[in-house]
């Protein structure tokens, strides 16, 4: 019995350890602006580049950055209306916001089973609120799908490893918080 108190135990700390990463890594996820890298498509015709990408900016969910246009990273609705009127860049935004309300949920129910007093169906709420943190989570990849896209050509930022950080951090947590110490 020792045993598995000691391994529920490790589980119960590794739990909340990935849980508190992901809450981090998932605001930080809102207020980055470089989770997409942009470039300008070259000119076939254009000799002067010799058909090179030249590097032009950098995408976030709420900021971006056009290094010729700005001086730092602004909010994409004081730049430009057209871009707010993007439905995948909507989506990704909405599903990432939710993505953490729903691992918020998560890391609530395991601090009350685990520290003060399991509330009613606490598995039931942790299992639904994993699942739909997932959800959210793979929903805010549709950033890859967004009208700025098509204009210029997208890849993996380096703020995108918040994404995928936080994706499998919140994955770990929902999938062990059955193995913790038994209330």
């Amino acid at each position: 019995i020792e045993t598995m108190s000691f391994v529920g135990t490790l589980f119960e700390v590794l739990v909340v350890g990935a849980c508190v990463a992901a809450v981090v890594m998932n605001s930080l996820l809102l207020t980055v602006c470089s989770i997409l890298d942009l470039r300008s498509i070259p000119d076939k015709e254009d000799s002067f580049l010799n058909n090179q990408e030249i590097e032009y900016g950098s995408l976030g969910l709420f900021q971006w950055h056009l290094p010729g246009i700005h001086t730092q990273c602004v909010d994409i609705s004081d730049f430009a209306e057209d871009v707010m009127d993007d439905r995948a860049l909507r989506c990704a935004r909405w599903a990432a916001s939710l993505g953490l309300l729903c691992g918020t949920i998560l890391l609530t129910f395991i601090f009350c089973q685990q520290y003060l007093m399991p509330l009613p169906c606490s598995q039931c709420f942790m299992d639904m609120s994993a699942l739909s943190v997932q959800i959210c989570l793979g929903l805010a990849h549709f950033v890859w799908f967004t009208d700025v896209c098509l204009h210029y050509q997208c890849s993996y930022g380096p703020d995108m490893t918040y994404l995928i950080s936080a994706q499998g951090c919140w994955l770990f947590a929902g999938f062990f918080t059955r193995c913790m110490r038994p209330e």
